[in-house]
């Protein structure tokens, strides 16, 4: 019987494979020998550590003994970020509420959905219902121009579909899939949203994006709360939302070379959509 390998070895051989399996890009068959040759590695560890990767449903192999990552690496991975993302996020979130007394969250989409995967709710706060693990469709959530931002307009409509979007309870939402590409555009430019009753009568919120090691936008950091008290502080509580979004990114290996857009900077005007109302003078403390 051969001899397995000590743990760390065989840990630190696995690593090795699934990174050059990840990046392998040629049109060549990617099988036991050459993963062998384009790590350096022994040809029989490689050959015992790619069947406990396949055991494990990390890898699997294909009828030309082609090897690639699984559905079951992607599903991990995809937990493991999350999972990332929440630790990280969550003391961030928390120092945001603790400063400005305002409920924050942390959201992100699957499909048409926006999906609250962290909270952070002030002492102050007498609300009785949590957001945390619930859904509303994307475009009626106060994340919603926020996670679409890197869409082209082709994209959102192939998501959203040519109908109506779905019914709202803000005094001022959009009404069609125009308007939304519209708000999307200002969110592009501006770095960060703002929403003035769009979601709901009497709210409105400040969000930003959050992005992980390759620029991709994973989720969103929004403050929600009554609409004269965050309209009256856009400018603070903007700033600080896009600085704990840049944070996150940081904290997830984003780094300025990760994508074409850099961190967006709160003193840019806020984007607050066609159908939203002007900030009056008064309002500004």
């Amino acid at each position: 019987m051969a001899r397995r390998p000590a743990p760390q070895v065989a840990s630190a051989c696995g690593l090795d494979l699934l990174q050059a399996i990840a990046h392998h890009g040629s049109a060549e068959p990617l099988t036991t020998a050459r993963l062998a040759a384009i790590t350096g590695r022994d040809r029989g560890l490689v050959s015992r550590v790619v069947d406990d990767l396949c055991e494990l449903g990390l890898v699997e192999r294909r009828d030309d003994r082609h090897l690639q990552l699984s559905w079951g690496f992607f599903a991990t991975a995809a937990r493991l970020v999350e999972r990332r993302l929440v630790d990280r996020g969550q003391p961030l979130l928390d120092g945001i509420a603790a400063g400005h007394d305002e409920s924050v969250y942390l959201v992100r989409r699957h499909g048409t959905q926006s999906i609250t995967v962290a909270e952070a709710v002030p002492g102050v706060s007498v609300r009785s219902v949590s957001w945390l693990g619930r859904s509303q469709p994307v475009v009626r959530g106060d994340a919603g121009p926020v996670l679409l931002m890197d869409l082209s307009s082709a994209e959102v409509r192939r998501l959203l579909g040519a109908g109506p979007l779905p019914p709202a309870i803000g005094d001022r939402a959009l009404g069609s899939i125009h308007e939304l590409e519209e708000q999307i555009e200002l969110v592009r430019r501006a770095g960060f949203c703002v929403l003035d009753e769009q979601v709901e009568a009497g709210v409105a919120s400040v969000g930003a994006p959050v992005r992980d090691f390759q620029g991709r936008l994973t989720a969103a950091i929004v403050v929600v709360g009554p609409a004269p008290r965050v309209i009256g502080r856009v400018d603070q509580l903007s700033a600080a939302v896009v600085s704990a979004a840049h944070e996150l990114s940081l904290l997830l290996g984003y780094t300025r070379s990760s994508a074409a857009a850099t961190p967006a900077r709160a003193e840019r005007q806020p984007a607050r959509g066609p159908r939203s109302r002007p900030v009056a003078e008064g309002e500004r403390r």
